[in-house]
C-alpha cells in the first residue's frame, strides 16, 4: 500500500505554495491512525458490551 501512494504524484493548484510530504506522514495517516481508530471503536464496543453483561448478571 506505501508503494502505491509513492506512485500517487502529490501536487498542488496552482499560485498555493508548494506542500513537501514526508513518509512518516502519509505512514500515519494511512495506516497508524486508521488502526488507531478501529481499536477505539472496538474497546468501546467491547465496554458497551461488558457493562451490559454485568448489569445483566447483577439484576438477576
Amino acid at each position: 500500500m506505501i508503494d502505491a501512494l509513492a506512485l500517487v504524484p502529490m501536487k498542488t493548484l496552482p499560485g498555493w505554495p508548494e506542500a513537501d510530504y514526508s513518509s512518516v506522514h502519509l505512514l500515519m495517516l494511512c495506516v497508524v491512525w486508521p488502526i488507531a481508530t478501529a481499536v477505539l471503536f472496538i474497546l468501546v464496543g467491547w465496554g458497551i458490551h461488558f457493562a451490559k453483561s454485568h448489569a445483566s448478571k447483577d439484576s438477576d
